[in-house]
C-alpha cells in the first residue's frame, strides 16, 4: 500500500489562507496533480488557469495575465523547461480558449518511475524523493528550509505580515466587545451579525434565516444602541481590513496573500497528490474527509497551503 509523507513539517509565521483563502481566486492560479497509478507508473499535471484581463482594472494585473499567456504560448514558461527534463514515458499538452483569450492550460507527462517527477520540484527548495519496497511505496516531499522570495521580498512581507497580525488582534478584541455588549441579548445577535456581514434577505446564521415574523429584513428589524451600532461597525471595519490581504494591488498585480506565499511555503504551485488506494501512513498532507471521499474512486491529499 502507498505511504505518503513529509518528512519535516514546515514552521510558518502566520496563516493567512485560512480566513476565507479560497473564495479569493488569484489571477494566474497554477496547480500541479500527482497521480499514482496502481499499476506503478505516475502521471503529472500542471494546471494553469488565468483569469479574464476584463475583470480587472489594475493594468498590472492584466499584464500578468498577458505575460503568462505568452511565456504558455511560446514555450518559455519555467514549469514547461521542467517538463522538457522529463525524457521517458507519454507527455501531452492542452488548453482551453475563450473568445481568443487563453484560460486553461494542461501539461501532463507520465512516468514508469515515479521517482524521475524530482526533475518538476528541481525549481523548488524541497527534497522529493520516492521509492519502493515491494508493494510498498513511500513519497516525501520535504521544505529544504530555504525561502523562494528574495531578501527584500522576506523583509517586507515580514512587516507585512507583523501589520496584519496586528490587525487581526484588534479584530479579535473587537468581536469579543460586541459579544460582551450581547451576552445578555441574544435576540440581537442574530442581526447585529449579520449587519457586521451585510447579510440580508435569508442569508441567515446557523439554518435560520434572516427575515423576522413580520417579514423584515432581521438586520434592518433589529434596533441597536449607540454603542452597539460604533461596535459592530468597527467589527465590520476590522475585518474589511483583514480580507485585504487577499485582494489584489492594483499597483503590483499581486496580493499580501500570494507575497506571504513565496516567501514562507516552499511550491510554486498547490500541489495535490492521488492515489488508487487509501494512504498507510500521512505525515503532514492533508487527508480528505470521509464526506469529500464519499463515491470516489481515487483518494486525494493535498500538501498543505500555509502563508
Amino acid at each position: 500500500m502507498p505511504k505518503v509523507r513529509r518528512a519535516t513539517p514546515i514552521v510558518l509565521t502566520l496563516t493567512l489562507a485560512a480566513l476565507l483563502g479560497g473564495c479569493f481566486e488569484p489571477p494566474v492560479a497554477e496547480r500541479m496533480l500527482l497521480e499514482f497509478l496502481s499499476d506503478g507508473a505516475a502521471r503529472a499535471t500542471l494546471m494553469i488557469d488565468l483569469g479574464r484581463a476584463e475583470d480587472f482594472e489594475s493594468a498590472a494585473v492584466r499584464k500578468r495575465i498577458a505575460t503568462a499567456e505568452r511565456e504558455l504560448v511560446a514555450g518559455t514558461d519555467p514549469w514547461l523547461a521542467r517538463f522538457e527534463g522529463l525524457t521517458q514515458g507519454s507527455d501531452g499538452t492542452s488548453f482551453r480558449r475563450t473568445r481568443g483569450a487563453l484560460r486553461e492550460f494542461r501539461r501532463w507527462a507520465e512516468l514508469d518511475d515515479p521517482a524521475a517527477f524530482s526533475e518538476l520540484f528541481a525549481g523548488d527548495p524541497v527534497d522529493y524523493q520516492y521509492s519502493r519496497n515491494g508493494d510498498r511505496a513511500t513519497l516525501e516531499i520535504s521544505a529544504s528550509g530555504a525561502s523562494r522570495g528574495t531578501r527584500k521580498e522576506r523583509e517586507r512581507v515580514q512587516r507585512e505580515v507583523a501589520e496584519w497580525s496586528l490587525a487581526f488582534s484588534h479584530y479579535v478584541e473587537r468581536v469579543f466587545e460586541l459579544e460582551q455588549l450581547l451576552v445578555d441579548q441574544p435576540e440581537k445577535r442574530r442581526g447585529c451579525w449579520q449587519r457586521v456581514f451585510g447579510v440580508k434577505g435569508d442569508g441567515g446564521v446557523d439554518g435560520v434565516d434572516g427575515v423576522d415574523g413580520e417579514g423584515r429584513d432581521a438586520a434592518s428589524a433589529v434596533e441597536l444602541t449607540p454603542a452597539e451600532a460604533a461596535v459592530a461597525k468597527a467589527v465590520g471595519d476590522s475585518l474589511a481590513e483583514l480580507l485585504g490581504a487577499f485582494e489584489i494591488d492594483a499597483r503590483e498585480g499581486f496580493s499580501l496573500d500570494e507575497r506571504v506565499r513565496k516567501v514562507f511555503h516552499p511550491l510554486s504551485a498547490q500541489l495535490f497528490v492521488s492515489l488508487p488506494a487509501p494512504a498507510t501512513e500521512v505525515e503532514g498532507f492533508e487527508a480528505p474527509s470521509a464526506e469529500e471521499q464519499a463515491g470516489e474512486e481515487d483518494f486525494a491529499y493535498a500538501f498543505p497551503e500555509r502563508s
